[in-house]
């Protein structure tokens, strides 16, 4: 037996067993013929056949259980026990399931045709074993193969190896000579450049295009996008995906938590090179005459770089940041002087220092401090108030419970120490509005608050009604669908859109219904004035509110949050 390298241990807590123990036998079985152990006695054959299987399944073969008549020392036996141990149930359709699975990318045939054969042999196929295999590697093929497959007559499992083999070898071959014949054409295409350097130097240049996107040989001969109309600005010689006509924004990196419920702390700009005419002012600014555009949209002043000096530049902490979130380098700040040239009057200014192929523009702070524009306030159509105490009055309400439901009183909640104080503050803030009061009578029903975290920072005060919401009845009142609303859109020529801040703060409760919303918090219990949200029946009121309502002198096609 030296020199024979023995097969390697059946790992009998192996996911697929059944199909490691086939292998392993197949290689015992050569290991005793090579050894020359076939022809020693049965009990020499066992024990060989265990010291080959390691030591798990010797522990497994100590409890099989034999029957009289079977020899405890039969290899054949063993084998059998061995094999009704690896797989105690063989399902037939699962077999065949994954005999039909079986798939062959590009490797080679003869595997998967092994791979094949294996697995047909314990789906039971019977007579009809080699029509199987047949099938199988027509449905399998590539689809090049299966053609030829598909043109012989009476096509047998012999000649479907025979075809298949001849395709991979020749895909083999004809890769090899794909890749030496790369090699080659290689080599001599670099000769061809090297002789030619001198004259080709400049042409085979390629640079991406400012202007259509796209890798060519410099020159407007070459570049598509010359003399095609650009479809956002309609100026000509580029596409929509180089026009510079984009709003830029600036924000700065340090302003991490915004007010959502108000306008972002963001600072933007015109748009740039966008073929509309423009209020423009000519100022002097370092002895040169420079042409700044009048954006009452702009909330900073931009000047390019050619007209700053480097001794006036000053670290910048912002970023220029394009609409579809690209950045662009600030060179710094500088605060400069710029003279009004007609009326000689000096004003500083801190400009944001950019390239120099954007506009230089004057924020509307600085063009109303110079006197260039006037806004007549005056004018205006409307002043918007922003004030979270004021709350609109759209009627007040009843919530109906069911009687069979049991009211609930639950406990009071803990709420984590970096958050009692905004809770207090919150809560003052609600009870100052009149949007929750406070309450000290008994009351049947106590819900729990929750607390919820806004992006900002902030936190928000809201009911858990969820025991509430059991007992509460619905109104049922009909939620407009689309269905519903493109109707009412024929001949309509004026549209408006209205954002209701704290939509359901804006209907009162009566006083048994807010007695019902009370909930309990660290600071005592408290009871919603207004319709809270959360509830399963503020939407339906709300709605029937805002529709009803004598405030929509024309017609309100859908309202919500």
């Amino acid at each position: 037996m030296e020199g024979l390298r023995l097969p390697e241990p059946l790992d009998i807590h192996s996911a697929s067993l059944a199909e490691d123990y086939r292998r392993w036998k197949e290689q015992v079985e050569v290991y005793l013929i090579a050894s020359g152990a076939d022809a020693k006695p049965n009990k020499v054959q066992r024990s060989t056949i265990l010291n080959c299987a390691g030591s798990g399944m010797i522990s497994v073969a100590k409890h099989f259980i034999y029957t009289t008549g079977q020899d405890k020392d039969d290899p054949a036996e063993l084998f059998n026990k061995m094999a009704a141990y690896c797989n105690p149930r063989q399902h037939e359709s699962l077999e065949a399931y994954k005999f039909w699975r079986a798939t062959w990318s590009t490797g080679n045939f003869d595997h998967f045709l092994i791979q094949l054969r294996s697995r047909a042999e314990t789906c039971n196929f019977g007579d009809m074993k080699s029509r199987m295999l047949r099938d199988k590697i027509i449905y399998t093929v590539p689809d090049k193969v299966r053609q030829v497959l598909l043109r012989e007559n009476d096509l047998t499992l012999d000649r479907a190896i025979q075809i298949c083999r001849s395709f991979d070898s020749s895909g083999a071959q004809s890769q090899q000579m794909q890749v030496e014949d790369g090699t080659v054409q290689k080599v001599s295409s670099n000769k061809h450049e090297y002789a030619n350097r001198g004259t080709r130097r400049h042409t085979s240049l390629l640079s991406e295009c400012n202007f259509c996107g796209k890798s060519h040989k410099r020159g407007k001969s070459y570049c598509p996008a010359y003399g095609k109309k650009c479809a956002k600005c309609h100026d000509l010689n580029h596409f929509k995906s180089k026009c510079r006509s984009r709003v830029h924004c600036i924000e700065d990196k340090q302003a991490t938590l915004r007010e959502l419920e108000n306008e972002p702390e963001q600072e933007f700009l015109h748009a740039v090179h966008d073929g509309k005419d423009r209020l423009t002012a000519l100022l002097q600014v370092n002895g040169c005459t420079v042409r700044f555009q009048l954006d009452t949209g702009a909330d900073v002043n931009t000047i390019c770089k050619k007209y700053v000096r480097y001794t006036q530049l000053q670290p910048c902490t912002k970023q220029l940041t394009m609409w579809n979130k690209t950045k662009i380098k600030i060179a710094g700040l500088a605060t400069l002087n710029v003279t009004n040239t007609k009326t000689n009057e000096v004003y500083p200014v801190l400009f944001h220092v950019v390239d120099n192929n954007l506009n230089c523009l004057l924020s509307y702070s600085t063009v109303t401090e110079m006197n260039l524009i006037t806004v007549n306030a005056d004018s205006f159509i409307a002043n918007v108030v922003h004030d979270d105490v004021i709350l609109g009055d759209l009627g007040t309400v009843s919530l109906t419970v069911d009687s069979s439901v049991k009211p609930r009183i639950l406990p009071c909640r803990r709420i984590p120490v970096a958050l009692q104080e905004k809770v207090k503050q919150e809560l003052d803030k609600l009870v100052a509005s009149n949007v929750i009061s406070v309450i000290d009578d008994p009351t049947e029903w106590v819900s729990q608050m929750a607390i919820v975290s806004k992006p900002n920072g902030k936190i928000r005060i809201c009911i858990d009604p969820q025991p509430l919401n059991v007992a509460l009845q619905r109104e049922h009142y009909k939620l407009p669908t689309l269905d519903d609303i493109l109707p009412a859109l024929k001949g309509a020529k004026v549209f408006s859109k209205l954002d209701v801040k704290h939509a359901f703060w804006h209907v009162k409760l009566d006083d048994d219904s807010s007695r019902l919303t009370t909930m309990i918090t660290p600071h005592g219990r408290f009871r919603w004035n207004r319709l809270p949200f959360g509830l399963k029946v503020s939407s339906e009121i709300f709605q029937k509110k805002t529709t009803l309502s004598p405030v929509w002198t024309g017609r309100c096609i859908c309202s919500g949050r």
